[in-house]
């Protein structure tokens, strides 16, 4: 019995026990009392590590419109998750460049009206996932603030195919019932990277007196961080797919161009084996 749990099929069995089939045959009635199973095929049991395996692909801080913007290398990010089998895309924010963020940006851009960014986007932005859900950040919002249009919510009237979950912070199921809490957020970022990722995973379990979901997921600083556990959550920061712009060298800020996939298994509703790859390209 031993031999034929391990190997899960009779012929097996008997090659590990040194005896052909009819041999093992007649052990197994002697000992069990029974006739043999007639299949052979009966398939092993599956180690853990494949059982409810589940991909994510995340993206954030796009920019389109921007001069700077890195097209090419988003899409190849995408055919490489595609390759691997991921079915879900999350994007943390600003899927524009945005309108008058800072003076002299319109030289930075190639476009400049609110329904030009808008079809672009609807044009551009990835498809063919099975879950692809996105939030919206400050350059987005720059539009709603122009009085021109919710950026989110255009974009996803316009695309069945994409979800927008809200303007800055978003919560999401994913697969295996992955819980993740998705931020943007404004302002500048810490030169300690960790130092935001903290602060925020901080005012976030407050805000839920504990009661957190399995990762966090941040955009806006354009720069990678992974903290394995803080506040009972995986807290990742990302990379964008925008070159570093006239802008962000005067302030010495130097962006991570990237996608990140992430590998994993929820298991006793518990975040299991998370496996984190960051895709990167030169900025």
């Amino acid at each position: 019995m031993a031999a034929y749990d391990s190997e899960g099929t009779f012929d097996g069995a008997a090659y590990v026990l040194g005896m052909n089939r009819k041999t093992f045959s007649k052990l197994w009635r002697d000992l069990i009392g029974a006739s043999p199973p007639r299949s052979c095929s009966r398939p092993k049991k599956k180690p853990i590590a494949d059982e409810g395996l589940h991909k994510v692909a995340f993206i954030s801080d796009l920019h389109f419109g921007s001069r700077y913007q890195c097209l090419d290398e988003l899409n190849d990010f995408i055919r490489v998750a595609k390759r691997r089998d991921v079915n879900a895309l999350v994007c943390l924010g600003d899927l524009s460049d945005g309108l008058k963020m800072h003076q002299d940006m319109e030289h930075e851009q190639f476009l400049h009206k609110p329904k030009d960014i808008l079809n672009y986007i609807v044009d551009n932005y990835p498809k063919g996932f099975d879950t692809n859900v996105f939030i919206t950040g400050n350059h987005d919002f720059s539009l709603q603030k122009a009085g021109c249009m919710n950026l989110g919510q255009a974009v996803a009237e316009e695309r069945d195919d994409l979800v927008f979950l809200g303007h800055d912070t978003g919560l999401v199921t994913l697969g295996g019932g992955l819980e993740v809490y998705l931020h943007h957020g404004t302002g500048g970022c810490a030169e300690v990277r960790s130092k935001r990722q903290q602060d925020i995973a901080v005012k976030f379990a407050c805000l839920r007196k504990g009661d957190v979901p399995h990762a966090m997921v941040t955009g806006h600083c354009h720069t990678e961080n992974v903290i394995p556990q803080y506040m009972g959550m995986l807290s990742l920061s990302l990379g964008c797919f925008q070159r570093q712009t006239p802008y962000l060298e005067s302030r010495l800020l130097a962006p991570d161009v990237s996608g990140m996939i992430l590998t994993y298994q929820v298991i006793d509703d518990k975040l299991t084996n998370p496996a984190l790859e960051f895709i990167r390209y030169d900025p």
